[in-house]
């Protein structure tokens, strides 16, 4: 048996007191005391893969037979948490490492939340260099060169792309923002933009989402409501049919 399944058949022989409430009895488990007690190849091993932590924290949730409904998730999660805590007090040098190189997702937010990274360049790089979860909290955070790199990526995921909007602000990007591919991020745009702004008028006759529309219709001129329209996509909803009859009753 290698080290890494000795040290999770440990962790998933951990007594848990069943006459305790669910939480406490949870809470209670030596989950610290069975890592830190283990070789520090172990502990690495264990870092390098969610599925094994994941594995090891299903099963000890499941354990108690009175396990409230509804909240499976809740513990599964905690005890991840109570894995990740532990693991970076074995391995407290190892955060850029596990950063890195690590599948493990939650263990390498609980590293960037916790600053255990050896420099704060770091950051920069986990914005430049990595996708998902990890990204966004570094994108949050990262220096505004950083984000101008970020902005010139033709694909990036729209959470990312947000942070970056709402931290260069509508000055910088307005006109990213109104031509985004992402009805939340148009919205954002078109809401920013001045009256009558000369870019929205490109989009009356190809906007097709009820938020950003809505919006759309407030900012353009009287004058381009008929190509709004013509709009085949937003006739269908007859509340912004309603809208743009109404804009053109009023004459301006």
């Amino acid at each position: 048996m290698s080290s890494k399944s000795n040290l999770i058949k440990n962790l998933k022989s951990l007594k848990i007191n069943e006459g305790a409430r669910y939480w406490d009895a949870l809470r209670d488990l030596p989950i610290s005391q069975t890592i830190t007690s283990a070789s520090k190849e172990q502990v690495m091993s264990l870092a390098m893969s969610y599925d094994d932590v994941y594995s090891v924290a299903e099963h000890l949730a499941s354990k108690p037979t009175n396990t409230p409904r509804g909240y499976s998730t809740y513990y599964v999660n905690n005890i991840i948490h109570q894995i990740n805590s532990a693991v970076m007090l074995a391995l407290p040098n190892k955060g850029d490492y596990l950063l890195k190189n690590s599948d493990n997702m939650s263990l390498k937010c609980y590293i960037f939340d916790s600053g255990l990274y050896s420099s704060v360049k770091m950051i920069d790089y986990l914005a430049e260099n990595f996708e998902g979860e990890i990204q966004l909290k570094a994108a949050s955070v990262c220096s505004v060169s950083q984000l101008r790199k970020l902005n010139k990526l033709k694909t990036l995921d729209k959470a990312v792309r947000r942070i970056i909007y709402d931290r260069l602000g509508p000055v910088e990007c307005l006109d990213q923002m109104i031509d985004d591919k992402y009805a939340a991020n148009r919205e954002s745009g078109y809401r920013w933009a001045p009256y009558g702004y000369k870019k929205l008028e490109e989009k009356a006759m190809t906007e097709i989402a009820r938020g950003p529309t809505s919006i759309l219709i407030r900012k353009l001129s009287v004058e381009f409501m008929p190509l709004m329209l013509a709009n085949r996509n937003v006739l269908k909803n007859k509340w912004i049919a309603k809208m743009i009859e109404q804009r053109m009753n009023s004459g301006e």
